[in-house]
């Protein structure tokens, strides 16, 4: 039945699905998918999402570079570059990581943890979220 959905569609439930897998696997102290193909269609996802919300916002593009490779989420030269493994980005995106966890990554510049959420409703936790 996904077939005949737009490719977009299929992308957001695959990042839903991904990420409350990882939520529940996280409940449970049962880590696993980190590496999975659908953690990295999420990821795709999510950093095009990203790039459309900084360029709808004009904040400059952002570079990420993980173990999938490197992506950039917006247009033009990045302001930012942040080394992380696809699994740490996506959490941080879908506020699944604490200011301080997101701060403690590898970034190059400071850090903008409210730069990379894909969206308000998002809201890292207080507390650091350990997996």
């Amino acid at each position: 039945m996904m077939n005949d959905f737009p490719e977009i569609a299929v992308g957001q439930m695959t990042f839903d699905a991904t990420t409350h897998e990882q939520d529940i696997r996280g409940a449970l102290a049962a880590p696993g998918g980190r590496e999975s193909g659908s953690l990295a269609i999420a990821f795709d996802w999510a950093v095009d999402r990203l790039g459309e919300r900084r360029d709808a916002n004009g904040a400059p593009a952002m570079q990420f570079d993980t173990d999938g490779g490197s992506r950039i989420a917006g247009t033009g030269s990045a302001g930012t570059v942040l080394r992380a493994s696809r699994f740490d980005v996506l959490r941080s995106m879908s506020g699944r990581r604490s200011v301080a966890q997101v701060e403690a990554l590898d970034w190059d510049g400071p850090p903008r943890v409210q730069d990379m959420l894909l969206a308000d409703f998002f809201v890292p936790p207080a507390d650091d979220l350990l997996e």
